[in-house]
């Protein structure tokens, strides 16, 4: 079987959509590969008053395309 390694990988986020991708989102983080798990700091903007609710996507990149995680999200919040 024939390998194709990943080329990058990261993850994206935003505030408008479940399904952030590539080219559609508010955010896009590089990662770094580390004992075959990739890892990286996303810096959510901190809200003006109240919670935002941010949903993410790690992706990976290799020869074939582009591979998705499901969303996971987080909420934000900011107490005066």
């Amino acid at each position: 079987s024939q390998l194709f390694p990943i080329i990058e990988c990261g993850f994206v986020y935003s505030t408008k959509t479940s399904s952030p991708s590539i080219d559609q989102n508010e955010g896009n983080v590089a990662a770094q590969i580390v004992d075959s798990e990739f890892t990286g700091v996303i810096p959510f903007e901190r809200p003006q008053t109240g919670s935002v609710k941010y949903y993410i996507r790690g992706y990976a990149k290799n020869a074939n395309g582009i591979k998705y995680t499901s969303y996971k999200s987080v909420n934000v919040l900011w107490n005066d």
